[in-house]
C-alpha cells in the first residue's frame, strides 16, 4: 500500500504555506536548476508513479538488514558492499553531485546491499516551500534509482509540524525504513519535533522494522528498531 492522502483535508498543501508570495515554488525550483546546472525534476516519469500532490512514488523495501551501515561519502572505505546499506545523513554538499546528477551512480549503487534514499535538507527555519521541493527531490531521486534496479529503503524524514502534511505521502507501508535523529540532541524543541514526527511515520507507514541511525530517544520502539552508530562521532569519542 502507498499513503497517496494521509491527512485529509485538514493537511492539504496549499499556497497559503508559502511565506514569501513573491517567491513561488516554480521560481525556487528554477534557482535550483540555474545553481546546479540541470533540472533535477526531469526524471518525473508519469502521473501514474505520483501521488495526489505529485510526490513520487516509493516502492517498499523487502530485503534484510544490513550488516553495516556507512555514509555516502565514505563508501570507498566499504570492503564488503554487499553487506552495507549506504545513507545520506549527512551535510548536503557532501552529496551535491548526487542531486545534480544521481543518474550517474545508478551502476555503482547496484554493488551495494541497499541505499537510503538521500536527504537533502527540511531545517525548520527554511520557508515552508523549500522544505517541500527539497522533500520531493529526495523522493524523486530514491525513485528513478529504484526504478533503475537499485535496491532503494525509504528515508522517513520531516521537519517541523506543518511537514506532516506531505512528508511521508507517496511512502509505502508495511516495510523497512531509515530514520535519523542526527543533529536533535540538547535541544528540547527539537527533540519534541522528532518525536512528532516518529509517532506520525509509526501510524502513517506502519514499518516491519527501522534502521536507525543517531542517538536513541526516548519513546521510540526499539523493539522494531536496528541501531548504528554515528561514523565520526564514534571516531571523535575514540580520540581518531
Amino acid at each position: 500500500m502507498i499513503n497517496n492522502d494521509l491527512f485529509g483535508d485538514e493537511y492539504e498543501i496549499t499556497y497559503t504555506h508559502f511565506q514569501d508570495k513573491e517567491d513561488t515554488p516554480q521560481k525556487y525550483r528554477a534557482r535550483i536548476d540555474r545553481a546546479i546546472g540541470r533540472n533535477i525534476w526531469e526524471h518525473t516519469i508519469t502521473t501514474s508513479t505520483t501521488s495526489r500532490n505529485g510526490f513520487p512514488i516509493i516502492e517498499p523495501y523487502s530485503y534484510t538488514v544490513p550488516d553495516h551501515f556507512v555514509r555516502f561519502d565514505q563508501r570507498k572505505k566499504v570492503s564488503e558492499p554487499s553487506k552495507t546499506m549506504l545513507h545520506f545523513y549527512m551535510y548536503d554538499y557532501n552529496f551535491a553531485k548526487v542531486l545534480k546528477q544521481p543518474e550517474l551512480y545508478i551502476e555503482e549503487l547496484k554493488q551495494y546491499h541497499s541505499v537510503v534514499f538521500p536527504d537533502a535538507s527540511q531545517y525548520v527555519n527554511m520557508p515552508f516551500y523549500r522544505r517541500i521541493c527539497n522533500n520531493g527531490i529526495n523522493k524523486e531521486i530514491g525513485q528513478l534509482w529504484q526504478k533503475s534496479g537499485v535496491r532503494v529503503v525509504v528515508n522517513a524524514t520531516w521537519s517541523d509540524t506543518n511537514s506532516l502534511a506531505y512528508c511521508f505521502e507517496g511512502l509505502p507501508t508495511g516495510c523497512m525504513i531509515a530514520i535519523s535523529s542526527m543533529g536533535i540532541k540538547g535541544n528540547p524543541y527539537s527533540i519534541y519535533l522528532w518525536k512528532q514526527g516518529y509517532a506520525r511515520a509509526l501510524e502513517c507507514l506502519q514499518p516491519t522494522h527501522i534502521i536507525r541511525y543517531g542517538d536513541f530517544i526516548m519513546g521510540e520502539d526499539a523493539s522494531i528498531s536496528t541501531y548504528f552508530e554515528v561514523e565520526h562521532l564514534n571516531r571523535m569519542h575514540n580520540g581518531k
